[in-house]
């Protein structure tokens, strides 16, 4: 009996429409995490330039130029512009830690700082890197906004013959909305505690 609000059809002809989760936190996407490892490894830390001025041939395939790209950073502990030295990189399922010069315990930095350093490389080392500025700068390997698939791809499952119950997918999307809101109030709140915070961050990025 009703209509769609955004294109005025039916319940059989809606294309269905896609919405969108502002997440309060930035998220790896999963999809591309290995790819923001290698990338830390070719930045400098501090002013977030190549490690290296070298410029490679733009008639190598993109995915060769950033394997080749990589081995160079690695052997680089020095930035060539700002001369700061570089830490050692290591990653483990989701976290990635990083350790200094003179240091013996690894230091885990969070999204929020990886995103920092991912934003403010500059179009011109994407595209020494292999990637293309417009279609795969590595901020957007990072999720701030997250795309919701409408209902018509997320469809209710009939159990038996009388009831029916949500997708997979409409139940991690309702876990990953609430532990949204639930860090949210967190984030909000003047006493939280620190480390309740980094649980509920964990907790977003597992689900």
């Amino acid at each position: 009996n009703y209509t769609c609000q955004t294109c005025n059809c039916d319940l059989l002809n809606c294309q269905g429409h896609f919405g969108h989760i502002d997440m309060v936190y930035p998220v790896y996407n999963v999809s591309y995490i290995k790819e923001i490892f290698k990338i830390l490894q070719c930045v400098c830390v501090k002013c977030n330039k190549l490690l290296i001025d070298t410029c490679l041939s733009n008639l190598i395939k993109p995915c060769i130029k950033f394997r080749m790209m990589l081995d160079l950073c690695k052997k680089i502990t020095t930035c060539s512009y700002c001369e700061f030295k570089q830490p050692k990189w290591s990653m483990d399922n989701l976290c990635i830690s990083c350790i200094f010069e003179n240091e013996t315990k690894k230091r885990p930095i969070n999204q929020k700082n990886v995103l920092n350093i991912l934003r403010k490389i500059s179009n011109e080392d994407c595209v020494r890197l292999g990637l293309d500025p417009h279609l795969s700068h590595p901020k957007s390997m990072i999720i701030e906004i997250m795309l919701v698939p409408p209902p018509v791809v997320r469809p209710t499952v009939a159990m038996g013959s009388s009831s029916r119950t949500q997708d997979d997918l409409t139940h991690k999307l309702l876990e990953i909305i609430k532990t949204n809101n639930q860090l949210e109030k967190t984030l909000a709140s003047n006493n939280a505690n620190q480390s309740v915070i980094d649980e509920l961050i964990n907790l977003l990025q597992f689900h």
